[in-house]
């Protein structure tokens, strides 16, 4: 099980809203290389559930989820 740094890369909208659509991170459970993620602002889940789309593992956060600092750790176990 998984418990350590994920860095996330967000999308915005837009330059005007700055809203978050789309989350991209290197899973590190299958190893894919910026994969798909949660299409959410993560800052508005509490706590905050990161869901990697390639293999369906999903990691678990109290920390700011998009702070370099943030500790995850893996939940679940149903992969693909």
């Amino acid at each position: 099980m998984f418990k350590g740094k994920i860095k996330i890369t967000s999308e915005i909208h837009c330059d005007l809203c700055n809203e978050i659509v789309h989350n991209h991170f290197d899973c590190p459970v299958c190893g894919k290389k910026w994969t798909s993620a949660n299409f959410i602002d993560l800052n508005e889940e509490k706590p905050c559930i990161l869901h990697c789309d390639s293999c369906g593992a999903d990691f678990i956060t109290t920390d700011p989820p998009y702070a370099d600092g943030t500790e995850w750790e893996e939940i679940k176990g149903n992969y693909k």
